[in-house]
């Protein structure tokens, strides 16, 4: 996501650059998003010569061009006045491969101080209507996807696996069982993906000691047969 200098109108300069510091900051909080910044990054001095040399602004078409100079699909802008005796904050957020605003929102107080206290709530909310709409896509970059665990000399008993797993991302390669299955199903090469609340575990049409029931015949063509499994009743 890029971040580009909040414009100042009719507000002193040094004011906007503070609470543009402050934007960028809880910007940065957002889970998901990797900022960037005319503080962070001195190419955008390049980037507002190049922005100047297009002749334009806010224009989308521009910040299209901007936004993929630098490879960032968001950006956001906005502006920071003053009309009579309040004090306005805008801010919107572009998608520059849509080419199209996903949100916009303004804050509007009478003081410098309540706009300190408010600005958390502003990118919170802006955010927040980014993501209701749809239009906003973010991934964590500390959250990795689990990979399936491979299993073999499978037994299926009271909804849980029992075998010899390779690679688990916590045991490594060993016995093993897992916690209680939510759901199996079966692929036309009699493969299994097994799926318990946090694990994904793929059992091949060899690696049963002895087959469940329900696990599909050799020949039985491309149907998917989905095996419903019960939780083990609590035991006291």
């Amino acid at each position: 996501m890029l971040m580009m200098d909040i414009k100042a109108t009719l507000v002193d300069e040094k004011i906007v650059g503070l609470v543009n510091n402050m934007v960028s900051t809880e910007l940065a909080k957002q889970k998901g998003v990797e900022l960037l910044t005319g503080a962070d990054m001195r190419q955008m001095v390049a980037l507002e010569i190049e922005k100047q040399s297009m002749g334009c602004t806010d224009d989308s078409s521009c910040l299209s061009e901007l936004a993929g100079a630098i490879g960032a699909r968001y950006v956001v802008f906005g502006e920071m006045g003053k009309l009579g005796s309040f004090f306005l904050l805008t801010l919107n957020l572009f998608d520059s491969q849509t080419a199209k605003s996903v949100a916009r929102d303004t804050l509007k107080v009478k003081s410098i101080d309540a706009l300190v206290d408010q600005v958390p709530a502003l990118i919170a909310g802006l955010m927040a209507s980014a993501r209701e709409s749809g239009g906003l896509v973010l991934t964590d970059p500390k959250v990795h996807p689990r990979k399936p665990v491979f299993m073999r000399d499978v037994v299926l008993k009271d909804g849980r696996l029992f075998g010899f797993a390779m690679g688990h991302p916590k045991l490594g390669d060993g016995p093993m069982r897992s916690s209680v299955l939510k759901s199996m199903t079966y692929d036309d090469q009699g493969t299994a993906t097994a799926k318990s609340k946090n694990t994904t575990y793929i059992i091949e049409a060899s690696g049963w000691r002895v087959k469940p029931d329900g696990h599909p015949h050799k020949g039985s063509g491309t149907t998917i047969e989905h095996v419903k499994l019960k939780k083990e009743p609590n035991k006291k």
